[in-house]
C-alpha cells in the first residue's frame, strides 16, 4: 500500500518485473520525455533500466523478459 502511495505521489506507477528464471520483483515505472516507460531493476551491484513495452515484454536482450501491472 505505502508503494502505491508513492508511485501516486511521485507519478510513478508500480509494476512487476519477471526475470527469465521466474524470480518478480517490485518496483517503480515512470514514463519518459520521450513516450516510453522505464523502470530501474535492482541487482546486488548495480541498478539497471529496463524500457517497458506496450505488448508486457521488454525492449532489447535483457535479464527481465515481462513484466506487469
Amino acid at each position: 500500500m505505502i508503494a502505491h502511495i508513492w508511485a501516486f505521489l511521485t507519478r510513478q506507477e508500480v509494476v512487476y518485473l519477471e526475470d527469465f528464471d521466474g524470480a518478480v520483483t517490485k518496483t517503480f515505472a515512470k514514463t519518459t520525455m520521450f513516450v516510453t516507460v522505464r523502470a530501474k531493476r535492482h541487482w546486488p551491484f548495480n541498478i539497471h533500466n529496463v524500457t517497458l513495452l506496450p505488448d508486457g515484454t521488454v525492449k532489447g536482450p535483457s535479464y527481465v523478459e515481462r513484466w506487469t501491472k
